[in-house]
């Protein structure tokens, strides 16, 4: 459909126009495709009611296909790993119990096929397959007009996916005489939903749940209202602790330069202060009779330290040599999002049920550094 509004989007939603929810693969990679992780898993939310939950048959293989890359991924590195210390430290360590144990014999697609299948049952999921639901002709139209999901430019046949996808998913919503809010990333996702009467794009996962759970919006702000006021102490120390948590994991890349080569080891890193931007308002992704859950940004400072080892080429010997180790500390100013669960009435006293840092990926900023310390260009 042409772009609506937010408010035309909600009276949909209220009117049951809009019937069924439904994300693109980017979603799922977007969220490091880690299933049970908030908001992903808060779709259960529609489990049992007239909101559908649907994944187009194309998504779901190309979900697993994702997943089971990241498992083969992850699964050579740590076997790579595990051969490596063996042979440094010169131990008789069982190779074969240990890949046993960590998993690494598992077959990672059909781990993958198990992990999706769980999820689409948890969440309450309908899959929509290709047979059945497009029509050849449309897309044959589609591809010889070069019409979105097509684009004009070479490689437009990979756009094949995301045509028998969205084709699939808008024949659902005609037999059904609903609408569709599609979560994409993907400008041809947008555009084709800007051509078609029954699809609707949104860009993330969160505003899409934020227009279903509008009425726990003002549970939310309340809260957040007295974090910035300092009247939450509790509340302000547990997402302290969630920040500092994910901090402990040292699941952080760093980015730094030298004119000596480098090899660099993250220490750990260690929360200085943070707090809600002024202007950031909550998405509410859930909410029932007794709770409301939303997404948040926040805005740390971080102190993160590292070990350098720095390395130099000898002409001579013809080979890198060690020009010596330093422990160097960078902070940084960042952005992290937040998935926070409240008790929906609370008087004084805010409880919360559960809160988790959602972002993926955090890189450390050193800049410019050399041996003995850090220097800013």
């Amino acid at each position: 459909m042409p772009t609506v509004t937010e408010e035309e989007i909600r009276n949909a939603i209220g009117d049951g126009t809009i019937g069924a929810v439904s994300l693109d693969t980017n979603v799922f990679d977007h969220n490091g495709c880690k299933l049970n992780v908030a908001p992903l898993s808060n779709l259960d939310q529609f489990k049992d009611t007239p909101i559908r939950v649907l994944f187009s048959e194309i998504i779901a293989r190309e979900t697993k296909r994702h997943i089971s890359g990241m498992a083969k991924d992850t699964n050579t590195k740590l076997a790579s790993a595990l051969h490596n210390h063996k042979k440094r430290w010169e131990e008789e360590y069982d190779i074969a119990a240990l890949s046993e144990t960590l998993g690494l014999n598992r077959d990672c697609d059909q781990a993958a096929v198990e992990q999706f299948e769980a999820y689409v049952e948890y969440i309450g999921a309908t899959i929509i397959p290709v047979n059945g639901h497009v029509n050849i002709d449309r897309l044959t139209d589609l591809y010889f007009n070069i019409l979105p999901p097509f684009e004009k430019k070479p490689g437009k046949k990979k756009e094949f996916p995301d045509a028998l996808a969205l084709l699939s998913l808008e024949a659902w919503a005609n037999s059904h005489n609903k609408k569709i809010l599609i979560v994409s990333r993907d400008g041809g996702w947008k555009e084709f939903a800007d051509q078609s009467d029954c699809l609707i794009c949104v860009e993330d996962i969160e505003t899409t749940l934020n227009h279903f759970n509008q009425a726990g919006r003002f549970v939310a702000e309340r809260a957040i209202a007295m974090l910035r006021n300092g009247e939450a102490p509790e509340f302000h120390h547990e997402i302290e602790i969630t920040i500092q948590a994910r901090l402990d994991d040292n699941d952080y890349s760093i980015d730094a330069d030298s004119h000596l080569s480098l090899d660099v080891k993250p220490e750990h890193a260690a929360l200085q202060h943070w707090e809600i931007p002024e202007h950031a308002l909550p998405l509410i992704i859930a909410a029932d009779d007794e709770t409301v859950t939303f997404s948040i940004d926040l805005e740390c400072i971080v102190e993160f330290c590292a070990n350098f080892l720095f390395f130099d080429y000898d002409e001579i010997a013809k080979e890198y040599v060690s020009m010596g180790s330093w422990d160097i500390c960078r902070e940084n100013k960042m952005t992290m999002s937040a998935v926070i669960t409240i008790a929906r009435e609370f008087d004084q006293e805010l409880k919360v049920f559960h809160s988790e840092i959602t972002t993926q990926r955090i890189e450390a900023q050193f800049g410019y550094i050399e041996p003995g310390g850090i220097y800013e260009e």
